[in-house]
């Protein structure tokens, strides 16, 4: 009998420590801590400021004026591979922002495989801001959105668990 609740003890923790799987993702946050990070297809992506790029090239490009929010993550993979996560939203508003195909568009591009998604006015997908400070120029939220490819509208990319925490001028 010991020796069997031994072995249920074992197992017991080797099933804990088998599902408890780790968040990869850095967490939300709402410091203008410049990162961008989301899951494309199930697999992470993250991006942070870069601020060493020569020529100002890839990183974390954010820009709000004139009632225009753009945020633009691009992830160097190799020297013919970027990968591009794309938010852009006239008048955005604290709170749920859903995509409509006109005032938010959302796109994820794969260069390398020359492949472009965004969003349209049936697709699915929010942007949840949750911070809008204008004195310290900080922008936070969260966003998840279903995209088409647009030379392929069988080929869709899904983008989750997104969220984003940046600054801009």
């Amino acid at each position: 009998m010991k020796t069997f609740k031994k072995i249920l003890f074992a197992s017991l923790i080797l099933l804990f420590t088998i599902s408890c799987k780790k968040d990869d993702l850095p967490a939300a946050t709402q410091e203008g801590k410049n990162i961008m990070a989301a899951k494309v297809n199930g697999k992470t992506w993250v991006k942070t400021a870069c601020w060493s790029c020569i020529g100002a090239g890839g990183g974390l490009n954010v820009s709000y004026e004139n009632g225009i929010l753009s945020i633009r993550g691009e992830q160097f993979v190799s020297k013919t591979n970027d990968n591009v996560i794309g938010i852009l939203i006239q008048n955005p508003k604290i709170g749920d922002n859903i995509v409509d195909g006109s005032r938010i568009n959302l796109e994820y591009n794969d260069y390398g495989n020359k492949k472009y998604y965004k969003t349209y006015s049936n697709s699915i997908g929010v942007v949840n801001i949750t911070k809008i400070d204008t004195i310290k120029k900080i922008i936070s939220g969260t966003f998840h959105f279903d995209a088409v490819n647009e030379n392929d509208l069988n080929d869709t990319v899904s983008i989750t668990d997104g969220r984003f925490d940046v600054t801009y001028n």
